[in-house]
């Protein structure tokens, strides 16, 4: 029978960090969406929101702020999907090793976007600074915003390889063969003249 490979560390850390970062961004978002639902007067929000006062908004503020029961319902389902995932990584279950890739994946890609949709959230900003205040308010708040703009950015970027690399880390042949992927299976001893 052979001999199953050591467990690393690394995943194991990995696994722990990501199982307290979910345990808590759940309960979080069990909490929030018990807020929204019990406290948040949505009937008032949608009204404001039809009214035409949102028209101000940008686009994306918008849309986020009309399904706001969607996103928060969808950030609670995916904090608890890691949270089940981080543990089949912990328990080395190769399927959660490639949904935990997925999820990497996925983070990468929300960074990227995430870059983008800052500038058009904040793209209406400077027009009404320049309107409403002096030229040194104005020109303080647009150095702020740049300065806001390049560290999520740079954020963005160091995350996204962080995450690049712990994909890439996850697929290598020692750490998969972790997770049973390459391991030939164990055969059972048997003994074909034995009765029973």
């Amino acid at each position: 029978m052979p001999e199953a490979p050591p467990r690393s560390s690394f995943v194991s850390i990995l696994a722990w960090v990501f199982i307290a970062l979910s345990a808590g961004a759940t309960a979080l978002s069990a909490l929030q969406n018990l807020v929204l639902y019990l406290v948040f007067p949505r009937a008032e929000m949608k009204a404001a929101l039809a009214s035409g006062a949102a028209e101000q908004l940008p686009w994306v503020a918008r849309v986020m702020m009309s399904n706001f029961e969607l996103f928060l319902g969808a950030f609670l389902f995916l904090s608890a999907l890691m949270l089940v995932v981080s543990i089949g990584l912990l328990r080395r279950w190769n399927w959660a090793r490639r949904l935990f890739v997925i999820f990497m994946a996925l983070g990468i890609v929300w960074n990227v976007v995430g870059i983008f949709v800052q500038y058009w959230l904040f793209a209406d900003v400077p027009p009404a600074i320049d309107v409403e205040a002096s030229a040194e308010v104005a020109a303080g708040m647009q150095t702020l915003l740049l300065v806001m703009r390049i560290f999520t950015a740079v954020v963005a970027v160091v995350m996204s390889g962080i995450m690049g690399w712990v994909m890439w880390r996850l697929t290598r042949p020692a750490v998969a063969a972790e997770f049973g992927v390459g391991v030939p299976a164990a055969v059972p001893d048997v003994d074909p003249d034995r009765k029973g």
